[in-house]
């Protein structure tokens, strides 16, 4: 009997610990309800991955609007006559196009091309991976690479993990969305400018899918074609198969984001709040339900 009791006394001390762990885990998750608050930090981690991209580039992207909105005024006078409106209306939407939509989206390209495809890249040993990065029209074409460097001659990449490095970018780009919607929940409302960098990075799954069915993606360096040719025979399917996963497979589950409602609060802080009134913000809805604020969101 001691024997038995020698023998599982370093697993019952082994759980022990497991419930000191999970009972200090509660508390802080508890305190961080408690204190939750918008968060704009500056973090580093060994691989820089999406999550310390996401928070890096919101509080960047937010310093470099906040200097911005200094320089420029949202409305340089009160547009309480029709032509007063239509020149303000342009000016604002030649400073979407020629400044604020080129850096909200070259902060999207950066966290999927670097803080995603790049983080994977990092986190399995390749090393002096190169990235080629294009402004947006009217500067250049949006588009973006992630090449991979030299692998590490003592490791092998496996398939999942080569996968991995295949929809590394979306996964950076859902979560730079999801730190900007953290934000817009905690403040209580959304600004024009972060709502531009929410549509490129919250849609970027979806769009990169619709645009490949409809042959308006090219199929070199294609994410969502490598995809499919990496998971079809990863599961066990061959070509020949008609069950395979599929590019319209694909785009038919994209249909649920069109369910997410901050896609169309982003919109209307846009157009409405700042192209047709000249404002920087929309205070958020949501629905209250007795002491709490409640929003559904839907995403694929």
């Amino acid at each position: 009997m001691p024997k038995l009791a020698q023998k599982l006394h370093p697993q019952f001390e082994e759980m022990h610990r497991l419930r000191e762990l999970s009972f200090v885990c509660t508390l802080l998750i508890l305190s961080q309800i408690s204190i939750a608050r918008p968060q704009y930090s500056l973090l580093l981690d060994a691989s820089l991955s999406p999550r310390s991209g996401a928070f890096s580039l919101c509080t960047l992207h937010r310093a470099v609007y906040g200097l911005e909105g200094q320089l420029f005024k949202t409305r340089w006078s009160a547009e309480d006559r029709s032509g007063k409106k239509i020149l303000g209306v342009l000016y604002r939407f030649s400073k979407t196009a020629l400044l604020d939509n080129v850096l909200d989206h070259l902060a999207f390209l950066v966290q999927h091309e670097f803080f995603g495809h790049g983080a994977r890249f990092r986190e399995f040993g390749y090393s002096g991976s190169t990235y080629s990065l294009h402004l947006i029209f009217p500067y250049g074409d949006s588009r973006g690479w992630a090449f991979r460097g030299t692998p590490d001659p003592n490791r092998m990449t496996t398939d999942d993990e080569n996968l991995l490095m295949i929809i590394g970018g979306f996964d950076a780009s859902a979560c730079l969305s999801q730190t900007i919607l953290f934000n817009w929940v905690q403040r209580g409302t959304i600004h024009y400018r972060e709502s531009l960098v929410y549509l490129f990075s919250a849609t970027d799954l979806s769009s990169y899918i619709l645009r490949t069915k409809y042959h308006l993606r090219k199929e070199a360096g294609n994410d969502v074609l490598n995809f499919l040719r990496a998971v079809n025979p990863g599961v066990g399917i061959p070509e020949e198969r008609h069950d395979q996963l599929t590019i319209d497979d694909l785009a038919c589950r994209t249909l649920i984001s069109a369910v997410n409602p901050f896609l169309y609060f982003s919109l209307a802080t846009y157009i409405y709040r700042y192209l047709w009134a000249g404002q920087e913000s929309m205070t958020l809805p949501m629905i209250p339900i007795g002491g709490v604020k409640v929003l559904p969101l839907f995403r694929f």
